[in-house]
């Protein structure tokens, strides 16, 4: 072989591989597209997929104020000698609207103090809730409720 075909068979192999990898890109960003409004993650406590954007996002009863309407009425009063701060709870509404794997952020349950362990307590008997939905379909959704106090 002389130098002038193996430097076309060397152009022709990337000028291949560059084509190949732009329909690859094309690809992958069309179906990003296409599921933009539904990110999705693997949640390693309920060992199962769950949504944290989707189309729908779940809603509690008839909406903001009903929650923290029931907030209100099921936590007791918080001494604020015993604690001050923000707890960040995370859950999954499942699909059939019920509060699943509720938990405070980065915090194992036996490092949890009273109060945050009667806050998991509340979410988990909490009402049942619209669930959210992706592209029609009705898929277990993760939320993140930090509540100050």
């Amino acid at each position: 072989m002389n130098s002038n075909s193996v430097i076309k068979s060397i152009f022709f192999v990337l000028l291949s591989c560059l084509i190949l990898n732009c329909k690859i890109s094309h690809q992958v960003v069309a179906k990003n597209q296409v599921t933009l409004n539904c990110n999705n993650e693997y949640d390693t406590i309920l060992k199962r997929t769950v949504y944290f954007n989707t189309d729908t996002m779940p809603v509690f009863q008839n909406g903001k104020m009903d929650f923290l309407k029931y907030l209100r009425e099921h936590f007791s009063v918080i001494d604020k000698d015993e604690f001050q701060g923000t707890m960040h709870f995370v859950f999954v509404i499942d699909t059939d609207g019920k509060p699943i794997g509720v938990r405070i952020k980065n915090k194992p349950f036996n490092q949890m103090s009273n109060i945050e362990k009667e806050g998991v307590k509340i979410i988990s008997n909490m009402p049942i809730w619209k669930p959210g939905k992706c592209q029609g379909n009705i898929v277990p959704v993760k939320v993140n409720i930090p509540m100050v106090f």
